[in-house]
């Protein structure tokens, strides 16, 4: 499926936004809007990018694998897995969020046993929240979260390692170095 004609679907953005790329998933469903249901598999991204302005993101791969259940009673959301995989990293959420509009409440834990910076800030700039096409950056890190309290003032312990990361940026002679 083209994203574009997915997004044709969507409330209308704030700033217009030219996706492109395509999904493919196999997710299996099962219960009722009313009473909850579970939801279990994967959507694969290919080429994933979007162009705001004249600003144009890199193009991404990767695949989302989701197992959860939402309760419509309690407005829970339990995540048994949401796991992002990379090129070169792997992200997983688990917990709850309860009360999905608003101010939502979270326990969450996010485990990140290889990442790799460069992932990171590519699939930022697809989402709007990174640096544009032409940047590079290098370097790895492991993440172990633990997120709790309300969406609008989260509380984040735990250890986030971020190793011999740099960034080189179009038109800056000199890299940052972390």
């Amino acid at each position: 499926l083209p994203v574009a004609r997915l997004m044709s679907f969507a409330s209308p953005a704030s700033e217009p936004v030219e996706w492109q790329g395509s999904l493919s998933t196999e997710t299996r469903v099962k219960g009722n809007v009313d009473q909850g249901f579970s939801l279990e598999g994967k959507t694969g991204y290919s080429k994933l990018g979007a162009k705001r302005r004249a600003l144009q993101s890199p193009q991404v791969d990767g695949e989302v694998h989701l197992k959860a259940d939402y309760k419509p009673q309690s407005g829970a959301l339990q995540l048994q897995q949401a796991e992002l995989r990379m090129p070169a990293s792997t992200l997983s959420v688990t917990g709850s969020i309860v009360g999905l509009s608003g101010d939502s409440a979270l326990d969450l834990h996010i485990e990140a046993p290889r990442l790799a910076f460069d992932d990171l800030i590519k699939l930022a700039a697809v989402l709007g929240q990174g640096a544009p096409d032409g940047v590079q950056a290098s370097g790895n890190g492991q993440l172990n979260l633990q997120v709790s309290g309300s969406s609008k003032k989260p509380q984040v312990a735990g250890e986030a390692r971020l190793m011999d990361v740099a960034i080189r940026y179009p038109g800056l002679a000199d890299k940052i170095t972390l």
